[in-house]
C-alpha cells in the first residue's frame, strides 16, 4: 500500500505526449475506419486525414525539438529548484553565568519531529492507515498524529518536540519507512533549579505572530525568544545569528547533497552580578520565615552601593522557569496568576507605603532646608491635635505608634526610635513651627527622582507614586489637607514606592551621597570567551544633601542598631546602620519592612526586606535580615 505521493515532472511530459498521440490515432481511424462504410468515403478525404496527420506529427515534432533545445535551460533549472533547498540554521542561544561563573542559563539538546505535507497522501484511508502506522512504531499519539494531512505545499509543520535523546535516537531509526517526515535537532533552555532566579533569568517562549511579521529577517516563525527578565532585556545579545544551509532533495525529500553552508553564529554569554550563595540563603530564610508566620508574599534585595549591582533578589511566590521551557506557556500563566500572583517580581512591580524606612528621606530634606538641625527638639507626646481652622470646636489627632509617648527626640533619636510626631513637624509643622510642606518635599521627590523607573535591566519595571494637590483636586475630586502632609511625611498615605527604589534611596546614604542605577549585568563574552563588553557605572543621583546631614542620617540609622527599633542586629557585632518601618494597609494586616547597610565604614550592601501582611518590621522583617546578615558575614 503506498501512502505517499509520487510527483515526476517528467513523467507527466511523457504521460501528455502519450495521450496526444493516442487521440490523434483515434482521430486517424474515425476516417480510416468507420464500420461498414468505409467504402463510401470519397478520395479527398483520405487525402484530407493524411495531410492532417502529417501536419501534426510535424507540429508536434518542431514543439518538442523546441521545448528540449531552446526551453532546456529554462526547465532545468525549474527540475533543480524542486529539487533544492534552503533551510536556516538555529545558533545556539547565549549562556548566563553568576558572578562566578557558575552557570544560571544553558542549552540542552532536545529534537523537532516535522512532516511535509506534499508528500502525504490525500486519499482517506490511505491517510489514516499511515497515521495507525506512525502510532504502532514511532509511538505518536491521537493528538499528534491528527496534525499530519495533505497540502500542496512543501513547508514543514511541527508534530512534536522530544526532550528525551534516548527516544529521539529510537525514531531516527525508524523513520527512513516514513517519506516526508524527518528529524530536526534543536535546544532548549535549562535554567538552575533555584526557583527565585527566575523572576531574574525569566523565561523564552514561541515567537508570537505579530513579533515574528515585524522581525522577519531575524527570527524564523517557530522561533523561540526571550520573553521575561533577562531573557528578554538582552535578547538581542543572547539570541546570536541564524545560519543558512542549501541542499538539493530526493524525491521522497530526503536530504541527498549539500550544496553550500553559512553557519550560524551563536548568541553572546552573559555574566550577571549576582552572588549565587548569597541569593541562594536569601530564598531559603525569607522561605522559611513566611511559612513560620502562615503567610506568601515578601521581597528581600541586596545591592552593592560602590557600583549598584544587584547581589540578590528574591520575590516570593514564585515559579519555575524550566517549565516554560518543557509546557505550554499560556497554560502555565494562567496557573500562575491566581491571587497570589506568583508571575509578579514584587521587587520592581509592587508598590508600597514604603513607611518610617521614609523618614530618612526625610530627615534628610528637613536638615537641607534648615526646617530642622542637629539641635532641633521636639516632644513625641504620642499625637498632634490640630484645631480646624474653620470650627476650633473641632480637633484632629495624628497619633505615633507608641500612644504614650516617646519622650524628648532630636533626628538621631527620630530615627532611632522612629518618632512619627518629629516628621509630621518636619513635614507639615505645627501650631508655631513652621514645617517643609508638601510642595517642597515634591521638589526633593523629584530630584530623588522617587517618581521615575529606577532603569534597572529588567523590563516591565514600574515607577514610585508621589502624590501632590493637583493629583489629588484631578483624581479624587477633593483639596489637600495638612493631614495629607502628615501621612506622606511618615511614608504613609498615598506615597507608593517599589522595593528597588527603597533599596536605592538606602544605597544612598551608605554610600554617603551617591546611589546607581541598580543592574544584573556584568560583562558580556562570545562563544570563545572573549571579553565584548563590560558594564559602566551609571550614576543615578548624587550630591542631593550636603555631606554633612547626610552624615547626620547615617548615624541615626546606627543609633537605630545599637539603641533603637533595630538593636537585634547589634548582636551580629557588625557595624551595621538599619531603620524599621511598619506600614498601615487598608482591610490587612500591616506591610513589615527593614532596610539598611553594612558595615557601616565601608559598605558592602545595602538592604531591603519587605513583608506583606508581616506586621511589626522589627519582627517578621528582622527574623529574615538577621539570618542572612549573619550568614553574610559568616560564611
Amino acid at each position: 500500500m503506498n501512502f505517499f505521493r509520487k510527483k515526476h515532472k517528467k513523467d507527466d511530459v511523457f504521460i501528455k505526449s502519450y495521450s496526444d498521440n493516442k487521440i490523434l490515432s483515434k482521430s486517424v481511424h474515425f476516417f480510416l475506419k468507420k464500420e461498414d462504410n468505409i467504402n463510401k468515403i470519397p478520395n479527398s478525404a483520405y487525402i484530407f486525414a493524411i495531410f492532417l496527420c502529417i501536419f501534426l506529427l510535424v507540429l508536434l515534432f518542431f514543439r518538442l525539438f523546441y521545448l528540449q533545445t531552446y526551453k532546456f535551460d529554462y526547465f532545468n533549472s525549474l527540475s533543480y529548484g524542486n529539487r533544492e533547498r534552503e533551510a536556516y540554521i538555529k545558533p545556539k542561544r547565549g549562556i548566563i553565568y553568576d558572578k562566578d561563573f557558575n552557570k544560571l542559563v544553558y542549552n540542552k539538546p532536545k529534537f523537532r519531529l516535522y512532516y511535509i505535507p506534499y508528500y502525504i497522501t490525500d486519499d482517506e484511508n490511505e491517510l489514516n492507515l499511515l497515521k495507525e502506522k506512525l502510532k504502532n512504531k514511532l509511538g505518536l499519539s491521537d493528538d499528534e498524529v491528527s496534525k499530519i494531512s495533505f497540502a500542496d505545499y512543501i513547508d514543514k509543520k511541527l508534530i512534536k518536540e522530544i526532550y528525551d535523546s534516548s527516544l529521539a535516537l529510537d525514531i531516527n531509526m525508524k523513520i527512513k519507512d516514513f517519506p516526508g517526515f524527518y528529524l530536526e535537532s534543536s535546544y532548549y533552555r535549562k535554567y538552575d533549579d533555584l526557583d527565585s532566579l527566575s523572576h531574574i533569568l525569566g523565561y523564552v517562549s514561541s515567537i508570537s505572530p505579530e513579533k515574528y511579521e515585524k522581525n522577519k529577517e531575524k527570527y524564523l516563525p517557530d522561533d523561540t525568544v526571550g520573553d521575561y527578565g533577562i531573557e528578554l532585556y538582552y535578547e538581542d545579545y543572547l539570541r546570536g545569528e541564524l545560519g543558512l544551509e542549501r541542499y538539493e532533495v530526493d524525491s521522497f525529500g530526503y536530504k541527498s547533497n549539500i550544496i553550500s553552508t553559512s553557519e550560524p553564529e551563536s548568541g553572546y554569554n552573559l555574566k550577571l552580578t549576582i552572588d549565587y550563595d548569597l541569593q541562594k540563603k536569601s530564598e531559603e530564610v525569607l522561605k522559611k520565615v513566611l511559612d513560620e508566620n502562615d503567610l506568601e508574599k515578601g521581597v528581600v534585595i541586596f545591592l552593592d552601593p560602590d557600583d549598584g549591582s544587584v547581589l540578590s533578589m528574591v520575590s516570593m511566590p514564585t515559579f519555575s522557569s524550566n517549565d516554560f521551557s518543557l509546557k505550554n506557556n499560556e497554560e502555565i500563566i494562567k496557573s500562575l496568576n491566581n491571587e497570589n500572583n506568583s508571575m509578579l517580581n514584587r521587587a520592581i512591580l509592587g508598590r508600597y507605603a514604603p513607611a518610617s524606612t521614609f523618614k530618612i528621606v526625610m530627615g534628610a530634606i528637613g536638615l537641607e532646608e534648615d526646617i530642622i538641625s542637629t539641635n532641633t527638639i521636639i516632644q513625641d507626646k504620642g499625637y498632634i491635635r490640630v484645631v480646624n481652622k474653620y470650627n476650633p470646636n473641632i480637633f484632629y489627632y495624628y497619633r505615633s505608634w507608641e500612644s504614650t509617648g516617646l519622650g524628648y527626640m532630636n533626628i538621631y533619636d527620630a530615627i532611632a526610635r522612629s518618632s512619627n510626631i518629629y516628621f509630621y513637624y518636619v513635614g507639615g509643622g505645627h501650631e508655631d513651627f513652621k514645617g517643609l510642606g508638601i510642595n517642597k518635599m515634591n521638589e526633593y521627590f523629584s530630584l530623588l527622582k522617587l517618581d521615575q523607573k529606577t532603569g534597572i535591566d529588567l523590563s516591565y519595571e514600574i515607577s514610585g507614586f508621589t502624590p501632590t494637590p493637583a493629583w489629588k483636586e484631578e483624581v479624587k475630586g477633593e483639596s489637600w489637607s495638612l493631614g495629607n502632609t502628615y501621612y506622606t511625611s511618615i511614608g504613609q498615605g498615598d506615597l507608593l514606592l517599589t522595593p528597588i527604589q527603597v533599596a536605592n534611596y538606602v544605597s544612598y546614604f551608605a554610600k554617603e551621597g551617591k546611589n546607581f542605577v541598580p543592574h544584573f549585568l556584568d560583562s558580556i563574552y562570545d562563544q570563545n570567551g572573549n571579553l565584548i563588553y563590560n558594564y559602566e557605572d551609571q550614576v543615578m543621583i548624587s550630591n542631593i544633601f550636603d555631606d554633612y546631614n547626610t552624615s547626620v542620617i547615617r548615624q541615626g540609622m546606627k543609633k537605630a542598631v545599637t539603641s533603637g527599633t533595630c538593636s537585634r542586629l547589634n548582636i551580629l557585632n557588625k557595624d551595621l546602620a538599619a531603620k524599621t518601618g511598619t506600614a498601615q494597609v487598608a482591610g490587612s494586616l500591616n506591610n513589615a519592612w527593614l532596610v539598611g547597610f553594612g558595615p557601616y565604614e565601608d559598605p558592602e550592601f545595602a538592604f531591603v526586606v519587605l513583608i506583606e501582611e508581616g506586621g511589626e518590621g522589627s519582627e517578621t522583617a528582622m527574623d529574615v535580615a538577621y539570618e542572612i546578615i549573619e550568614y553574610y558575614f559568616n560564611r
